[in-house]
């Protein structure tokens, strides 16, 4: 639940809910990356490790990889997100339902001048992938190219590249963060093609961290939002625990994305919460 029901007058409830930033390298990019990964927790590359040291933040063109980012292809998709304060995000979705590399990652981020990025993972949950187990040995880098954000990595015996595309903002669509932070990381991020991912970080409550990703459906005049759920690793958070007869309505200005509850469906407000953009 994201918060108590009272019938009498509507109330305003802030939660957290996170979609995310994490490290797609694509779905052949990422499958090659995890397979190459060995440092595990000791890793002291280009990721780090888990619980490794770097100071967050951007020492390039900090504008030029700020936001949200996007990549799609026949084996999965991944989502990216980089903040000014040098938190990450990144989100792994594989086809292949046999891969465990699936999930949240999520940490803060250094990048040089030349784009090479170094991170220390605080969240993962996303197996092989992602910064927690790039070797020791490869580089790691972010850089605009055009309109898109070009991942170029090597391992220290191959090199890959994956484009992404960034994330529009546009009404509900685009990568929304809580107000409140009452939970370590909570963010949605709606994209154009009808997708969605929530990721979120409760250090007090395991079971409700990870990443939710699935598509949905918005009525522009009532403002209801329907979802149908691609995978799920946070349990009672996020937007999948809303079945019928819940309902869900979403409205959204160009900073705030107010989101009302009703859970069961007799037409009263029973929770609301607000997120920022991105």
């Amino acid at each position: 639940m994201f918060g108590k029901k009272h019938h009498q007058s509507k109330i305003t409830r802030n939660f957290n809910i996170i979609v995310n930033k994490n490290i797609f390298f694509g779905a052949g990019l990422a499958l090659a990356l995890s397979a190459c990964g060995g440092g595990g927790t000791t890793n002291t590359g280009p990721g780090g490790g888990v619980g490794g040291s770097v100071t967050p933040g951007d020492s390039g063109d900090s504008s030029s990889i700020l936001g949200s980012w996007s990549a799609t292809s026949a084996g999965g998709s991944s989502f990216w997100s980089f903040s000014e304060d040098g938190n990450y995000i990144y989100i792994n979705e594989q086809s292949d339902p046999f891969d465990d590399s699936e999930g949240l990652e999520w940490g803060t981020y250094t990048r040089s001048s030349t784009g090479d990025v170094s991170a220390r993972v605080v969240y993962d949950g996303n197996g092989g992938a992602g910064f927690s187990d790039f070797p020791s040995s490869g580089t790691l880098s972010f850089n605009l190219q055009g309109n898109e954000l070009l991942l170029a990595y090597y391992d220290g015996q191959e090199s890959g590249q994956e484009l992404n595309q960034r994330v529009s903002a546009n009404g509900i669509v685009g990568t929304w963060f809580d107000v409140d932070n009452s939970a370590q990381l909570n963010m949605l991020s709606f994209h154009a093609d009808g997708t969605y991912l929530h990721a979120r970080v409760d250090n007090d409550d395991a079971s409700r961290s990870g990443a939710e990703k699935g598509t949905y459906t918005y009525d522009d005049t009532t403002g209801e939002i329907v979802v149908s759920i691609v995978f799920d690793q946070n349990g009672s958070a996020g937007l999948a625990q809303f079945v019928s007869p819940a309902k869900v309505f979403l409205q959204a200005d160009d900073t705030t994305l107010t989101g009302t509850i009703d859970l069961d469906g007799d037409g009263m407000v029973d929770e609301q919460f607000n997120f920022l953009r991105e």
